[in-house]
């Protein structure tokens, strides 16, 4: 994903989002926690603690609301991820932010309730 998120504070704070655990595929996307159709102003878009930089399938999970992140940096699954989805995403119960900055807790608890949860709730979980 583009734009002035990816490029001043975000970079700069890569170690704070890398993820701990199994391998990923190389390669980071920034992902809006809050995505941009969702935010009420340009400064809440370009928000660095409305980013994290993923992986890119870990990027497209989170997008549609199949993984969130607890506030102690957690991953959370959706139920509509069966084992074979999990396996093919290369995405299990051991991977984690590392850290997560007290700015990121509202845009994190924003994407359990609206996105993470929605999804969930939309494939009558």
């Amino acid at each position: 994903m583009s734009g002035g998120l990816a490029g001043a504070g975000l970079q700069r704070r890569v170690v704070t989002y890398q993820l701990e655990g199994p391998p990923c595929p190389r390669g980071g996307s920034t992902s809006h926690i809050k995505p941009w159709a969702k935010c009420a102003t340009y400064a809440e878009r370009l928000d660095v603690y409305n980013g994290l930089l993923l992986a890119p399938n870990l990027d497209a999970a989170f997008d549609a609301g199949l993984i969130s992140f607890r506030n102690n940096g957690a991953i959370l699954m959706s139920r509509q991820l069966d084992q074979p989805d999990r396996d093919d995403l290369r995405i299990d119960d051991r991977l984690y932010l590392r850290r997560v900055s007290t700015g990121h807790l509202l845009n994190l608890a924003w994407h359990r309730t609206f996105l993470f949860e929605s999804a969930t709730l939309s494939g009558g979980q």
